[in-house]
C-alpha cells in the first residue's frame, strides 16, 4: 500500500524533528519540510502532498493562515493547523479557513495520529460524496428513465399475475399512470 505523503510547515526545528520522526513511525511519508510561506508553496507544487501540517506562526511576513487561504484557493489539499495559540482570535481565524484539524502544542503521538486519520477519512468521504453527486447529475436523466421503465415492467408483471389480465385490459387511469 502506498504511504500517504505529508508536508510539514513549521519554523521550530525541534518540533519539526519530533513530528518527522513521529509521522515516519506511524507509517506516513514526510515529503518535505518548510519553514515559511514561499518554501511551502514550492514544496506543495513539487511534492504534491496528501495532507499538510501547518504552524500558524511562520518565518517571514506571511502566516499559516495566509498559507491556508492559498491552499484552499489553488490546491484543495486538506491541512491541519499546529499551534500553541489557543486564544479566541487565532481559533476563529483558523476555523474560517476550514482546516481538517487543529492540534495544540505540546502534542503527543496519539493526538497527531487521531487528527491525521480523521482528516484523511473526512477528505476521502468528501471526495466520494462529490464523485457520487457528479455521477448522479450526469446520469440523472438516464436513471429516471431506466427506473421508470423498470417500475413499469414490475408493475405490469405484478398486476398481470394478480388478476391474470394483460396491460391492455387495465383501467385507463392505471394505464395512464404507467405511461
Amino acid at each position: 500500500m502506498k504511504r500517504k505523503k505529508i508536508l510539514i510547515v513549521e519554523d521550530q526545528l525541534i518540533i519539526t524533528m519530533d513530528l518527522e520522526y513521529m509521522l515516519e513511525e506511524l507509517g506516513y511519508e514526510v515529503c518535505g519540510v518548510s519553514t515559511n510561506y514561499d518554501d511551502a508553496i514550492t514544496a506543495i507544487k513539487t511534492n504534491q502532498p496528501n495532507l499538510i501540517l501547518i504552524d500558524i506562526v511562520l518565518e517571514g511576513d506571511k502566516t499559516g493562515i495566509d498559507l491556508a487561504d492559498e491552499i484552499n484557493r489553488a490546491y484543495h489539499i486538506p491541512f491541519i493547523f499546529l499551534t500553541s495559540h489557543v486564544d479566541r482570535g487565532t481559533i476563529e481565524a483558523a476555523e474560517s479557513k476550514t482546516p481538517a484539524g487543529y492540534i495544540v502544542k505540546p502534542f503527543n503521538r496519539n493526538d497527531v495520529y487521531a487528527t491525521i486519520e480523521l482528516a484523511f477519512n473526512r477528505n476521502h468521504s468528501d471526495a466520494q460524496s462529490e464523485e457520487a453527486a457528479t455521477s448522479n447529475t450526469i446520469h440523472e436523466t438516464d436513471s429516471h428513465t431506466g427506473l421508470k421503465d423498470r417500475l413499469k415492467a414490475v408493475s405490469e408483471s405484478i398486476f398481470k399475475d394478480a388478476i391474470g389480465r394483460p396491460k391492455a385490459r387495465l383501467t385507463s387511469a392505471y394505464a395512464a399512470w404507467l405511461s
